[in-house]
C-alpha cells in the first residue's frame, strides 16, 4: 500500500505538486471501493434478493458518512477493504454460482495476492478459504487451491525474500500484540 500511494504522490509531483498526487490516489481508491461494493449488487441481483433489501443496502453504504469518508482516507485499509471485497465476490462467484474460466482463475490469483500484500494478516484470510474448501466436496478444489496457492506463495517470496532483499525490516510483535492490548484498554476503560 505504501507503494501505490507513493507511485501517485510521484506522479503528482512530477505533474503538478504532492496535492495533484494525493487527490488521484483519493480518486483511484474512491472508484476501487465503489467497484468492489458494487459486486456485492451483482450478486444480490444474482441471488434475487429482495428490492426492498438492495435499497437498504444502498442507503447504507451511500448514507452513512463513514463509508465516503472511509473512501477518501488515505490509509492501508481502504485497499484492503476493497481487495477483501472483490476476493470474496470472485469466491463465491467461483464456488456458489460456478463462474469459473481462465481470466477468473487470473483474477483470483491477483485479488488474493492483493489481499496478502496490502496487510499481513491477509494472508489469514486465504488460508481460512484454503481450509474451507478442503472440507467442500461439492467444488473444483484442484483449481481453487492451486488459485489460492499462488497468492500464499508470492506473499511469503515478498515477505521472506524480496523485503530482505530491500533491507526492509520485518515488523515488530509489537504489530501484532497492539490489537489485543487496544482492546484489553478498551474492555478495562469502558467495563
Amino acid at each position: 500500500s505504501t507503494l501505490i500511494m507513493g507511485s501517485f504522490i510521484k506522479l503528482g509531483r512530477f505533474l503538478a505538486d504532492d496535492n495533484l498526487g494525493v487527490f488521484m490516489y483519493n480518486i483511484f481508491q474512491s472508484l476501487l471501493l465503489a467497484y468492489a461494493f458494487s459486486l456485492f449488487f451483482k450478486l444480490m441481483s444474482a441471488f434475487k434478493t429482495p428490492y426492498p433489501l438492495r435499497w437498504v443496502f444502498l442507503g447504507f453504504y451511500s448514507l452513512i458518512t463513514i463509508w465516503p469518508a472511509f473512501a477518501q482516507l488515505m490509509i492501508k485499509d481502504t485497499l484492503y477493504t476493497a481487495a477483501v471485497c472483490i476476493f470474496l465476490y470472485l469466491i463465491v462467484s467461483d464456488v456458489i454460482m460456478k463462474y469459473s474460466s481462465p481470466l477468473s482463475c487470473f483474477k483470483l490469483i491477483a485479488a488474493g495476492a492483493m489481499v496478502c500484500l496490502l496487510r499481513n494478516n491477509g494472508v489469514y484470510i486465504i488460508g481460512f478459504t484454503l481450509m474451507f474448501i478442503l472440507f467442500c466436496r461439492r467444488i473444483r478444489r484442484k483449481r481453487l487451491l492451486l488459485c489460492l496457492s499462488i497468492p500464499v506463495f508470492i506473499f511469503y517470496v515478498f515477505v521472506k525474500v524480496i523485503l530482505p532483499i530491500c533491507d526492509i525490516p520485518a515488523g515488530s510483535k509489537r504489530e501484532m500484540l497492539s490489537i489485543p492490548f487496544q482492546q484489553t484498554a478498551r474492555y478495562v476503560q469502558m467495563h
